[in-house]
């Protein structure tokens, strides 16, 4: 695809809008200057094209620094053809409260100040080429007040009027100047509201929406089109109607109330008189953190405090046992928000856009937490992440966590084996702070790092690892190959059936592929407390599941060389209904790349536009030595692969695979952490047994079923032993 536009800047690049104009832009081969306050989010959007890219953190309402980023810029690129002034703040605002005029007063300066100190450094050389588009980012907020929104709408409104005047201004030097009012998109800004939000859109859509527009010339967009006719019948009402329509709407979060982004460079107010009632009704409602979190400071003693890396669902789990069993603790979460892997909006998630849990809803949630009932059998990663938002929120476990916050190295202080343990970390990108801890749990998640096959020669298409999909677009008339048949890759190559030109899937082992409804019910609720061994489950389960899936070889598969759950089934019948249509076609190993050619094993050879490697993840822990960890081979060997062997004060959460495992079996590891730790800190004798039995033989937690040595099959446990064990470890701490 050719650009429109070839030469971009951008501010706000780090908010939901912005991060999708960046993606789209430099997906289109623009150049373009990243501008925002989070520099680890600037970072990995420049990494996409890092030849193309530039990272730069003013605040958008500094003159000089501003004029700064411009020069360099231009220095490097020249004038650009497209600058977009995308940095907004929102928040709800009383004029009554002495502390909102400060609230107002950062909000013009970011909203609307913003935009002229983005502009004017690029003016005067847009001119002289007589040519180039400004953009503003408004808001149909602007168009009308709205109760407890005064300073938002008032910052919008002055852009809208501001974005006029310089349409007006540069017009005979053809530069065109155009003003975008969104209604609600789904990012930060929109995340606390209260109220009913008609027409929410994607950012990614209102993102190809703004550009497409702005190529066109377009001086007025409204994203979607029609939020903008609600808008202006709303305009039509008399004012006595509006308002009284209005009045009773819920507000949108002040700053420092639960729901409510922080605004750079206001101090982060505490959440006061939230009674028990309120935070329930908040449980249904999107809330995110912002972009900015309260200062690390390196002065605090953190001796007595655990350090828990990661706010992902196994990072959530260990923080709600922590704080219910009142063991002191620090959170260290890189992205802004938590969720981890289900929140798409971080760089480092691997979910895509069809992602839904593989597991049903029940058999997955935490038990003290259960998901809505709304929520569908097998929840969506937007559902995912909302109910982590929501367990998050109703626990009060935000405050808990510095958010922007990268953590760079681990490393114990002493001898022994209960150690200091020195953190080391980054916030936003600044400068590296240190402290010491009491003990360290890592939470950052197994399903991050891509594990990306080397192949023989050279592809001249494509070559990505499925990490790097986010939507079916990506297939658009594109002869496609998905490696590998497991859960993702199944996933994505009926994805893409619906977009490409065709699709292959290359399979070298076979798989044992089990439907998501078996009479009408999600298939893992059924069954009894009737346990069978593992050989007689294998046979019957075997012979069940050829009744609703027939023998997958019939397509071209290959048949397993091992038996059922000797490795992680594919929930997945979709694949098999397209094969059958032949609308995906089955291919064997990869030997070698050549051109756009796949050369096959079986010595086929078929060209292709877009390889896609659906081959897993690796472990990952790139902050602590791989000593310290007990590292043998393809895994860390832990107790219950939760616990050091070594340290009394080192745990690793979420390092675990089993079918059916489910987020309880999570947050069972983390009880265990809890009490031991606590037990350790009041020096009860029930921690010397955990001590001695982590020290010696691991337990068998196979169940009885020889899996396959894959280094994906490397910490899979069977889940009924695995659960027992740990249960039964954390009930002799109590």
């Amino acid at each position: 695809m050719t650009a429109s536009f070839q030469n971009v800047v951008l501010t706000g690049a780090c908010g939901g809008l912005g991060q999708a104009l960046a993606r789209e832009l430099i997906g289109q081969g623009a150049a373009v200057a990243l501008v925002g306050l989070n520099r680890p989010v600037l970072e990995t959007l420049a990494a996409l094209a890092p030849e193309r890219c530039a990272v730069y953190t003013p605040d958008v309402a500094d003159t000089t620094a501003m004029q700064a980023m411009a020069a360099d810029w231009m220095g490097r690129r020249g004038t650009p053809d497209l600058v977009i002034a995308n940095a907004g703040v929102a928040g709800g605002f009383d004029t009554a409260q002495a502390d909102d005029l400060a609230v107002m007063r950062r909000m013009l300066e970011i909203n609307l100040l913003g935009a002229a100190t983005t502009f004017q450094p690029f003016v005067v050389a847009l001119r002289a080429q007589r040519r180039g588009a400004l953009v503003g980012v408004a808001s149909i907020a602007g168009w009308r007040g709205m109760p407890g929104n005064g300073a938002y709408c008032a910052s919008k409104g002055g852009l809208i009027r501001y974005l006029e005047s310089l349409r007006a201004e540069l017009r005979s030097d053809s530069i065109v100047v155009s003003t975008v009012s969104p209604g609600y998109l789904r990012t930060a800004l929109t995340a606390g509201n209260r109220f009913a939000m008609p027409g929410l859109m994607e950012p990614e859509d209102a993102a190809r929406a703004l550009l497409a527009a702005v190529a066109q010339g377009r001086t007025h967009i409204v994203l979607p089109a029609r939020i903008g006719w609600l808008a202006r019948l709303l305009n039509l009402l008399p004012d006595a109607l509006h308002d009284r329509l209005l009045l009773g709407q819920p507000r949108k979060p002040r700053v420092g109330e639960a729901g409510a982004t922080a605004i750079p460079g206001l101090p982060v107010r505490a959440d006061k008189n939230i009674d028990t009632r309120e935070r329930k009704q908040r449980m249904t409602t999107t809330t995110t953190m912002p972009e900015t979190s309260p200062a690390t400071p390196a002065a605090q003693d953190l001796r007595g405090h655990i350090a828990l890396i990661g706010a992902g669902p196994s990072g959530l789990a260990a923080a709600r046992n922590l704080q219910k069993l009142g063991v002191p603790f620090q959170g260290f979460e890189a992205h802004t928000d938590v969720g981890g892997l289900w929140n798409i909006d971080n760089p480092r998630s691997t979910v895509y856009e069809s992602a839904h849990l593989i597991s049903s809803k029940h058999t997955t949630e935490f038990t003290e937490f259960p998901m809505r009932p709304e929520v569908a059998d097998y929840p969506s990663h937007r559902d995912m992440r909302q109910y982590f938002f929501d367990f998050a929120e109703h626990f009060g476990l935000r405050q808990h966590y510095w958010f922007g916050t990268r953590v760079l190295r681990v490393e114990p202080v002493g001898e022994g084996a209960a150690p200091l343990w020195r953190v080391t970390w980054t916030q936003h990108g600044g400068p590296a702070q240190t402290a010491e801890f009491k003990g360290v749990v890592i939470a950052n998640g197994t399903l991050a790092e891509p594990s990306m096959p080397r192949f023989e020669g050279h592809f001249d298409g494509e070559l990505l690892h499925t990490s790097a999909y986010k939507n079916a677009e990506l297939f658009k008339g594109k002869r496609v190959l998905v490696v590998g048949a497991g859960n993702s890759g199944c996933d994505i190559a009926v994805d893409a059936v619906h977009y490409a030109r065709s699709v292959d899937i290359s399979v070298r082992r076979g798989y044992y592929f089990v439907p998501k409804y078996v009479f009408g019910k999600p298939a893992d609720t059924l069954g009894g407390k009737f346990k069978m061994p593992p050989w007689l489950k294998q046979k019957v389960d075997s012979v069940v599941l050829q009744w609703f899936t027939g023998d997958p070889a019939r397509f071209g598969l290959p048949k397993p060389d091992y038996k059922m759950y000797e490795s992680h089934p594919v929930v997945n019948s979709l694949v098999l209904h397209h094969l059958g249509h032949g609308d995906i076609h089955v291919k064997p190993d990869i030997a070698r790349l050549e051109g756009h050619t796949v050369h096959f094993k079986d010595g086929s050879a078929q060209d292709y536009d877009l390889v896609l490697c659906a081959t897993g993840y690796k472990l990952h822990y790139p902050f602590i030595d791989h000593s310290l960890l007990n590292w043998q081979g393809m895994a860390p060997k832990l107790y219950l692969n939760i616990l050091s062997p070594r340290f009394d004060n080192l745990a690793v959460m979420g390092m675990i695979e089993a079918s059916g495992i489910g987020w309880q079996g999570r947050y069972e590891q983390a009880e265990l952490v809890a009490r031991f730790f606590k037990a350790q800190a009041e020096g009860s004798p029930r921690a010397e047994a955990l001590r001695q039995a982590k020290a010696g033989p691991p337990p068998d937690l196979s169940g009885g079923f020889k899996y396959l040595q894959l280094e994906r099959m490397a910490y899979y446990v069977h889940k009924d032993t695995y659960r027992n064990a740990v249960r039964a470890a954390a009930a002799a701490l109590e």
